[in-house]
């Protein structure tokens, strides 16, 4: 593509399905930086300038660093094209503040700042564009429609779900209705979740049960005395391929653990998961709480498999078993095959060797690990002794909280 547009000097644009909305700080180019400050309740901004503290290859190498990040979003910026660099936060939410003679809707912005250059910044458009995702409102009153439910949250009948039967936008007033019969069933207390939570966890720390910890696979690698990339080609799957003494037939078998799948974007809960942000890496947490503020800055560890405590004690296990099985898998890291031979694990006599490779694979198969079922990326489960104590409290709720009597109207103006 890029060699097509060079020859037909033709550019290409491509339109972004996804905007985000954010607030400038700063202009930058090669040898100037624009400041700008101001008041945003009386929309007035003034813009300072300061001279570029950066050296030419100091500008270079930000800019480059910045388009490689774009690039892994999917983003090309020509470098000759990179001339203005913009600071900027994006949007976090929409706060309100409230008191006896003011009330008023403000914006809140993320505190990490993003570079980016001054082509992908556009002015911020009418809230009824076509390309917004979110199509906004000019008040609270027009997000709500007729029968919509809605959940109150006036101290008076906090928690109680209602459905909307009119809305008066002349007084900023909206008529709620309540089921009565169905509200007064249920149990109002909002906090009885997390109480119990809070419980659970106090309980875990006055143990001798391990909080769960994670560890990224070079970390285990140096943990069990094997070369780099053992952990994380073992942790997969990893196949063996041999001929049946019986049948004389190629067999295969699968001797990983087999708890990730990349590519299928799946894995097993508990023992492994994977970190997409860089805030929530384990040894970008150790350099934040160590204040090292040059490998924190850098987010020098970027995404990747982390594995629990309960998935090292198995690794461990398994080095100390089956040794050879590690030794099989670093030195076949070149192999551009997918299925490797049996006499890359056990050299030797064929018969002893399809005796040992079947007692590796029974040992895998009996592992607990081996019967979860596998759940998608970013999704997780619930420990079981934690799901048990959460039945323990709806049955709790059920035999010993008794119906409610609502000091509320049918129908409430709120």
């Amino acid at each position: 593509m890029q060699k097509f547009c060079t020859a037909s000097n033709k550019e290409v644009y491509v339109g972004f399905p996804w905007l985000h909305e954010g607030f400038p700080m700063y202009f930058e180019d090669r040898f100037s930086i624009y400041s700008l400050y101001g008041d945003a309740q009386s929309n007035r901004y003034t813009i300072q300038r300061s001279d570029q503290f950066r050296s030419t290859e100091e500008w270079n190498g930000l800019v480059n660093r910045m388009r490689h990040n774009l690039i892994e979003q999917g983003i090309f910026c020509h470098k000759e094209r990179v001339n203005v660099m913009v600071t900027a936060n994006r949007i976090a939410g929409v706060d309100c503040y409230n008191d006896l003679k003011e009330y008023y809707f403000y914006k809140t912005y993320m505190d990490q700042a993003e570079m980016v250059p001054l082509s992908l910044i556009v002015r911020k458009r009418d809230p009824k564009h076509c390309w917004d995702v979110n199509l906004r409102v000019n008040s609270p009153e027009q997000e709500l429609v007729k029968n919509q439910q809605v959940i109150c949250l006036n101290l008076n009948m906090f928690g109680l779900v209602g459905a909307v039967q009119h809305v008066d936008a002349r007084r900023g007033q909206i008529k709620v209705g309540f089921n009565r019969a169905t509200e007064e069933k249920k149990t109002h207390d909002p906090f009885m979740g997390q109480r119990h939570l809070e419980q659970e966890h106090k309980k875990i720390q006055g143990s001798n049960e391990r909080i769960k910890t994670f560890f990224g696979d070079q970390e285990i690698d140096r943990m069990l005395g094997v070369k780099s990339g053992v952990v994380s080609r073992i942790t997969s799957s990893f196949l063996i391929a041999y001929k049946s003494l019986e049948t004389h037939e190629k067999q295969v078998v699968d001797i990983g653990l087999n708890i990730k799948n990349w590519s299928k974007r799946l894995h097993i809960p508990k023992y492994v998961r994977f970190v997409s942000n860089a805030d929530q890496v384990s040894n970008n947490q150790h350099d934040g709480y160590n204040h090292n503020h040059h490998a924190r800055g850098a987010k020098h560890v970027r995404s990747h498999w982390e594995y629990s405590n309960d998935c090292v004690d198995i690794l461990r296990e398994f080095h100390e078993k089956f040794p050879s099985a590690f030794d099989c898998v670093h030195k076949t890291r070149n192999n551009k095959t997918a299925v490797q031979k049996l006499s890359d694990l056990y050299p030797g006599d064929l018969p002893e060797a399809v005796g040992k490779l079947k007692i590796l694979v029974k040992w895998v198969e009996g592992l607990a690990m081996s019967n979860i079922p596998f759940v998608n990326m970013g999704f997780d489960t619930l420990d079981k002794e934690l799901i048990k104590s959460m039945d323990q409290v709806r049955e709790d709720i059920a035999a010993n909280y008794q119906p409610i009597k609502l000091q509320v109207k049918n129908a409430e103006n709120l």
